[in-house]
């Protein structure tokens, strides 16, 4: 343990009411008990680590991007012309988004960063904080810290946990200083969860049976029959580990959530953070189809997008402004420009985005919802890909405070009061 990386071992039966140090103790034996990963998860994971790999060498790169000035989206993966250095071209909307920016997730917590490090070197006696909720790795989480950010960085998988620890233990010691990591994950109370634990980014929240490749739960409720990769995990609310370990007199500028379609709950237990706008800017991802999985809801129902609507609606009734970030898809689906694309329907050979799909609606959340829903019902069904599509949206607070200098806090600044 380095840095303040250990100071949450001594906070954790505060942030987790209920639970003393024998108990933790008693449930870390339970989690190295359990450890391990049967012949299913060892293919779910080389799935997912390839496709994240594949993700993280070409860039991040999707098919499904907004069409910006000087780009022309092709379905068979190829372009005319190159991107403009705009990050967007904002849609004005009556009510609901704000904007649509044409960069990813990444890029847009660099700028992000850079944005709240420059408004630290302004205000010298300006403490921020970042958050990252759903780590994998620690470089965004390192970022932060390099940022001169007090970083709070939450990873529940056991395994995941451990390589985040590696790496922060390979930084200097003033970087280290700054990154505070819980081995918890975030949820709507506070108790312990079932996780899916195997290392890869398919990391989720859930137990018997869960598999979120092919969008499947096996209802069997026999602990004895539990994958070897599931383990239980801490979960706590956001709302508690922000009052038991950040000073009020620290600004929370920006909070990063990726937790694998748990998102309903993460903003269930942020609640009070939400309503007070308490941190200005939120950049988390926005996979309706996950989602309801999560929350049981079967996708042909009526309650489809209900989950996901609502995390807009209250941010939206606390003042934020919405903005969203590019359309994106699992490698595996023939959609993705990275494919060979083999399956491609004649119909859609050659085509542009705009010709199949239509402009991405921002003036209404619900259409906006249910959009990604029919991106994979009618332009691209196929029979061996359930994921879906997804997209990842920037919240904005009414008490946001930044001083524009990247193209991210230059495009949102100018879209704010649209």
């Amino acid at each position: 343990m380095i840095g303040r990386v250990s100071s949450f071992y001594a906070k954790r039966r505060s942030v987790v009411k209920g639970l003393n140090r024998n108990q933790v103790d008693a449930t870390t034996r339970k989690t190295h008990k359990q450890r391990g990963t049967n012949l299913i998860g060892i293919i779910f994971s080389i799935t997912f680590l390839f496709a994240s790999s594949l993700l993280y060498f070409t860039g991040g790169t999707m098919f499904f991007t907004p069409d910006v000035k000087g780009t022309e989206v092709i379905i068979s993966g190829a372009t005319n012309g190159k991107s403009s250095d705009a990050v967007a071209t904002a849609v004005a909307t009556a009510a609901r988004f704000n904007g649509d920016i044409g960069e990813g997730a990444d890029k847009v917590w660099a700028d992000l960063l850079k944005e709240g490090a420059q408004l630290m070197k302004n205000n010298e006696q300006t403490t921020l904080a970042a958050m990252e909720v759903g780590m994998h790795r620690a470089t965004q989480c390192i970022e932060a810290a390099r940022s001169n950010f007090e970083a709070y960085c939450l990873e529940p998988s056991p395994i995941s946990f451990r390589r985040c620890e590696a790496g922060v233990q390979k930084v200097e010691k003033e970087v280290q200083d700054r990154i505070h990591l819980f081995n918890i994950a975030a949820g709507d109370s506070s108790g312990m969860v079932d996780f899916s634990s195997s290392g890869s980014t398919g990391d989720m929240v859930g137990g018997v049976g869960s598999n979120m490749w092919t969008m499947t739960k096996n209802q069997t409720t026999n602990n004895n029959n539990k994958s070897k990769n599931v383990v239980e995990v801490q979960s706590a609310r956001l709302d508690d580990v922000i009052a038991e370990n950040i000073p009020p007199s620290t600004d929370i500028f920006i909070a990063k959530i990726d937790v694998q379609g748990f998102e309903p709950h993460v903003f269930g237990g942020l609640s009070n953070s939400i309503k007070n706008a308490q941190i200005m800017f939120l950049l988390f991802e926005y996979w309706p189809k996950g989602m309801d999985f999560i929350m049981d809801e079967p996708f042909d129902g009526d309650g489809i997008c209900k989950a996901s609507v609502k995390i807009l609606e209250d941010l939206l009734a606390a003042g934020y402004k919405l903005f969203a970030l590019p359309h994106m898809v699992h490698p595996h689906s023939y959609s993705h420009s990275h494919t060979k694309q083999k399956n491609l329907p004649p119909a859609l050979v050659g085509k542009k985005l705009k010709e199949v799909v239509g402009e991405r609606p921002l003036g209404d959340i619900m259409a906006n919802c249910k959009w990604y829903y029919k991106l994979e019902q009618d332009f691209f069904p196929q029979e061996d890909y359930f994921m879906g599509f997804w997209s990842d949206i920037v919240a904005v607070s009414p008490k946001a405070k930044f001083e524009p200098s990247t193209v991210t806090g230059r495009s949102i600044a100018e879209h704010l009061n649209d």
